[in-house]
């Protein structure tokens, strides 16, 4: 479900040689963020969408700073974005629980749409775990690139940048892909 841009109080841009960030925040909660391969395609994003005279929210500024400090990292061990509140107002129940639960899965490891369904609480929901994913409001702060198949295939991302995107995060993160005619994340990596 696309969160409403009615209400965001706050757009703040954090840009990269990774990706370009666009963070919105909304009464001090994170209401969206946005990845963008090229800053033009941001640019056109939030004039599209209204955005692009809006100034930055201290909340919006706060999480900006630390995604440009996660992007710039070579190697990041722990996940920086922990403490910061995300507005669930727009997410269906399930949907929300697993972008929840997510949020739990430390850098470094990696979970599988099963698994993600079965912490969620309802182990049989796996594509519904799969669509809570595809439609995540916060890539990057909800970790979803952590997120592959049962055999350790990465899969897509529904970022721009793709599944190449993906892959970058999670070795910024230590993870050790192999590839067998595809990225895999080898099993050492996924919690059990």
């Amino acid at each position: 479900m696309k969160p409403s841009t009615s209400k965001i109080d706050g757009i703040s841009i954090c840009e990269s040689d990774l990706t370009n960030v666009v963070i919105a925040s909304s009464g001090g909660k994170i209401v969206f963020t946005r990845l963008f391969e090229k800053r033009t395609s941001l640019d056109k994003f939030l004039k599209k969408e209204k955005l692009d005279k809006i100034a930055e929210s201290p909340a919006s500024k706060k999480l900006a700073a630390a995604i440009s400090k996660y992007l710039k990292a070579r190697t990041v061990s722990k996940d920086p974005f922990v403490g910061f509140e995300l507005d669930f107002a727009s997410q269906p129940e399930f949907y929300a629980e697993c972008m929840q639960k997510l949020r739990t899965v430390p850098a470094g490891k990696a979970v599988t749409y099963k698994k993600v369904a079965t912490m969620a609480g309802n182990p049989k929901a796996v594509r519904a775990a799969g669509g809570a994913n595809r439609t995540n409001p916060w890539p990057i702060v909800v970790p979803c690139h952590r997120v592959v198949h049962e055999d350790g295939r990465l899969g897509n991302y529904s970022a721009e940048g793709g599944p190449a995107l993906k892959a970058e995060l999670l070795k910024k993160e230590g993870v050790q892909l192999t590839f067998k005619g595809e990225l895999y994340a080898p099993k050492e990596y996924l919690l059990s």
